[in-house]
């Protein structure tokens, strides 16, 4: 599991936890719960943007501790895709 703690400040330490595990958890209910790309797409974007919204910093130590998933996704997607079924390798990735 990739750690949901940072060394870096940012503006998301004066969040308290419940608030942030209680949006977590809404925000996993809604991106489970759709298959529609365009709504997956604006999720993937709007973790973007909280990432950057705490600085370069905190985005890049983010982009470094998602190698390991990247690498993984991309086997899915790889795996779906020659499988003939690209829309299913998008939605999964």
């Amino acid at each position: 599991m990739i750690a949901l703690t940072s060394e870096i400040p940012t503006w998301a330490h004066r969040v308290p936890a419940v608030v942030k595990f209680a949006a977590l958890f809404g925000a996993t209910l809604g991106v489970l719960s759709t298959t529609a790309l365009p709504a997956q797409i604006a999720a993937l974007s709007a973790v973007a943007g909280l990432y950057l919204s705490c600085g370069p910093a905190f985005a890049r130590a983010g982009l470094r501790s998602l190698r390991g998933i990247v690498l993984v996704g991309l086997l899915i997607g790889l795996w779906h895709t020659l499988a003939w079924a690209p829309d299913i390798a998008a939605l999964v990735v």
